[in-house]
């Protein structure tokens, strides 16, 4: 049994790997093997902003007005290690970014 405390220090370091967040236009199911962003849009990749708790990660991006304009955006990702590891990926419902529009993606990681 993995213990409260070895879960959080689990959550501890992989917090500290987070780094930066990245939209996408693809629209390919992920899968467990995925390396990268579908398709980038990549004046969209920024650091994120992380929080925990006990044995959860909250992770946010915030796509600001200047980002992914005139992009239709389909899919979202995590990435670790400056940028070289794929941490998560999710599809979503096109969202027709404009000048005139933000976007935050959250997301939750629970160390269970």
């Amino acid at each position: 049994m993995i213990l409260r405390e070895g879960k959080n220090r689990v959550r501890d370091l992989l917090e500290a790997d987070i780094e930066n967040g990245e939209y996408g236009t693809g629209t390919t199911a992920p899968t467990a093997g995925d390396t990268d962003t579908g398709t980038q849009v990549a004046d969209t990749e920024v650091e994120t902003t992380n929080t925990k708790s006990d044995k959860l990660i909250q992770i946010v991006h915030e796509n600001n007005f200047g980002m992914g304009n005139g992009s239709s955006l389909t899919e979202f990702t995590t990435w670790c290690n400056s940028g070289s590891t794929l941490l998560t990926r999710n599809i979503f419902s096109s969202y027709a970014k404009s000048n005139i529009k933000t976007m935050t993606a959250t997301k939750f990681i629970f160390i269970n």
